[in-house]
């Protein structure tokens, strides 16, 4: 069955008497998925890497959590109270939760030393978890990906306005690289503007034909 789905095209009829269909767009059939596609996975967070800053931003926000915990740790341990930090996980679990911004009831900071240096970790890690990882794939989803051909002209742009700081060489490479955005372009007006004269072309011809 979907072979023959494939080997017959879908018939297109015209809305009105005489329509002529000069091009038709057909649309491939999605599947959803019961098992996500692992590779699509990791294709989506190399692209994810590429595209924003978050794996720097991430490595440094660990880095921190563990130096956090480590101080913190260092200073609490020891300290008069019955929810004191009295281990390295008990510190890393408050930097943690600090960071969630939802708090920690039990271990609590009870040293001027420690509540200086949780604050100053409270504000930094919300800072970098929200502001900048969650804004980071925020970003990722709603900026607008930018075809090859407009990368180029901005490229192009960009060169063009630097144009006294650029050797010989690269003014060879920039004068080649908008030619070849040049004849490109060319190609594809010329390619439209023959394609339109076919189908008026084919239109006029219908309706020529003497009806019956």
């Amino acid at each position: 069955m979907a072979e023959n789905d494939k080997e017959q095209p879908e018939k297109i009829r015209g809305k009105r008497p005489g329509d002529v269909i000069v091009r038709r767009r057909r649309t491939e059939r999605q599947r959803l998925r019961a098992v996500p596609s692992i590779p699509a996975f990791f294709r989506f967070i190399g692209d994810l890497a590429m595209h924003t800053p978050i794996v720097p931003i991430v490595i440094a926000f660990i880095i921190l959590w563990f130096v956090f915990a480590s101080v913190l740790f260092a200073v609490e341990n020891g300290a008069a109270g019955e929810h004191s930090i009295d281990s390295w996980g008990d510190a890393l679990f408050w930097c943690i939760s600090s960071a969630q911004t939802m708090g920690a009831s039990d271990p609590l900071l009870y040293t001027t030393a420690g509540k200086v240096i949780g604050a100053t970790w409270a504000v930094l890690s919300t800072i970098m978890f929200f502001g900048a990882i969650i804004a980071g794939m925020t970003a990722y989803f709603v900026m607008p990906r930018k075809r090859p051909s407009k990368q180029i002209v901005a490229t192009v742009q960009y060169n063009l306005e630097r144009l006294d700081d650029l050797s010989i060489t690269e003014i060879e490479t920039l004068k080649q690289s908008i030619n070849t955005v040049l004849i490109n372009h060319i190609e594809k007006l010329k390619a439209q503007e023959a394609f339109s004269q076919k189908a008026w072309s084919e239109l006029g011809k219908i309706k020529e034909k003497p009806k019956d």
